[in-house]
């Protein structure tokens, strides 16, 4: 569900679990992941997963949807991240 009067910005490949509640006003990141339930009080980086009562970051997705290991390398389909002060992106071939 949504709350407030402002629109929430949701890039590309965002997944929002059930009963999941977003503070109208805060952006969520291309491939962001929100668990089930939980409430988002802050703009969520790309690739984040997050989850709880407030929403809190708890690890990093890759694109196609699986949660990445410590690697950072995706299980699924091979490709490669990196984290650059607290945000998480695709390293390029």
């Amino acid at each position: 569900s949504l709350v407030g009067s402002e629109m929430c910005i949701r890039d590309r490949g965002v997944t929002v679990g059930a009963n999941a509640t977003i503070l109208c006003g805060h952006s969520l990141g291309e491939y962001a992941l929100v668990g089930a339930g939980a409430v988002i009080t802050q703009d969520v980086s790309p690739h984040a997963v997050v989850v709880g009562n407030p929403g809190r970051p708890v690890g990093w997705a890759c694109r196609c949807g699986e949660v990445l290991t410590d690697s950072l390398v995706c299980a699924r389909c091979g490709d490669e991240y990196e984290v650059v002060e607290e945000r998480c992106s695709r390293v390029e071939p």
